[in-house]
């Protein structure tokens, strides 16, 4: 257990990470909005912001609104790609490198906080100029080098009442329990939290109705410049809407009229054109370090390969026999010789086959090494 976040007094609806910052966005079915420090901040575990949901088009005869799913987009600014340069000019120079603690958000124009509520209504915050005051006033900086989880798998399944029963036997829980009836939220006196006093209902960027009923889903979709969201609810309605809350389209579920819009889903075609030279320069560049390559190795084993030996001319000595400066040695034995007609003797006849005439005295104890001797004798 990393830690334990106590401040709700209603059920938690939706949580969400505000990458690249180290804080946790959780919605209670109160209408709260928290959010809470996480490690490697010090204020680790404590809510640093907390506002409420305001929806002008909900009945205030029924229960207040709350959020039922959340999810974050991040706007950043415009980065128009270099231009293009021809392969004998120089690569341009690499700018200065940016500080760690800027790197990360510089290029962030907006963090929107996407919520649908209960009541159907979509609300958009930007939480920037929040962030960037608890980046500057305390020192909670985005993290810049991911921290592996230790159970990546899920294989690793504990109880949670485990966990949390030691948290449950200290003083903050017991002042937890024993709070007021009435209290929505509930703070810590000795914790100095929140960090940053928001206004109740903090103004919303955009804020409109979407649906008839409960918004349980909510997708950002990012195609290049143009940001699209896409609501499921349980009026049986599937819609696409701009980032502003136009309406782009509507798919209908259990309803046989076509839908009430047509589509008009915005597609950025100048900037996929753009992607697709930058992606196509990434390979005509791995393209051609493969060529140079290739072409290093052909020079290299054009180096080591040895020299073609150049034909010896043949030279007549005196006596009309031709040799050659570098004579070769034979390899092979030479043909079996012939031996002449009538001196050969077959191995057959020898011993009793049919039809042989030549045969050979046997020859014994007495006779033996008669032909060698006589042999020296000569010699």
């Amino acid at each position: 257990l990393d830690a334990t976040c106590v401040g709700h007094t209603s059920g938690v609806a939706g949580i969400v990470f505000l990458d690249p910052y180290p804080l946790l966005a959780s919605c209670d079915l109160g209408g709260n909005i928290a959010i809470w420090a996480m490690r490697p901040s010090k204020y680790k575990g404590k809510c640093v912001c907390r506002f409420r949901l305001h929806n002008p088009w909900a009945s205030k005869l029924v229960s207040n609104p709350h959020l039922v799913a959340v999810t974050t987009h991040i706007q950043r600014t415009d980065t128009k790609p270099p231009p293009p340069f021809a392969p004998c000019d120089p690569p341009p120079a690499a700018s200065a490198p940016t500080p760690p603690s800027m790197s990360a958000t510089a290029s962030i124009e907006a963090y929107y906080l996407v919520g649908g509520d209960d009541k159907g209504g979509l609300s958009v915050w930007n939480l920037l100029p929040v962030l960037k005051r608890l980046e500057t006033e305390f020192q909670i900086l985005p993290v810049e080098k991911r921290v592996d989880c230790a159970n990546p798998q899920r294989n690793l399944r504990v109880h949670a009442t485990e966990l949390v029963k030691k948290n449950r036997e200290g003083v903050e829980w017991q002042a937890y329990v024993n709070r007021e009836p009435q209290c929505t939220f509930y703070f810590e006196p000795q914790s100095m939290m929140p960090l940053i006093h928001l206004p109740t209902t903090l103004d919303s960027a955009y804020q409109w109705q979407a649906h008839s009923d409960a918004v349980y889903s909510v997708q950002v979709i990012v195609d290049n410049a143009s940001v699209t969201l896409l609501t499921a609810s349980y009026d049986r309605l599937v819609k696409v809407w701009a980032l502003t809350g136009g309406c782009l389209g509507s798919l209908t579920q259990g309803d046989m009229e076509l839908a009430r819009q047509p589509y008009s889903f915005p597609i950025d075609y100048p900037s996929r054109e753009l992607d697709k030279l930058r992606n196509a320069k990434a390979v005509i560049k791995e393209a051609r370090h493969m060529q140079q390559e290739e072409d290093r190795r052909s020079v290299l084993a054009t180096k080591k390969k040895p020299a073609a030996k150049v034909p010896v001319e043949a030279t007549a000595d005196d006596d009309g026999a031709e040799y050659l400066f570098e004579p070769t040695t034979a390899t092979t034995l030479p043909p079996i010789q012939k031996a002449p007609r009538g001196q050969m003797t077959s191995f057959w006849a020898s011993r009793g086959r049919k039809g042989a005439k030549n045969r050979v005295k046997p020859v014994d104890q007495k006779h033996a090494g008669r032909s060698f001797r006589s042999l020296l004798k000569k010699g």
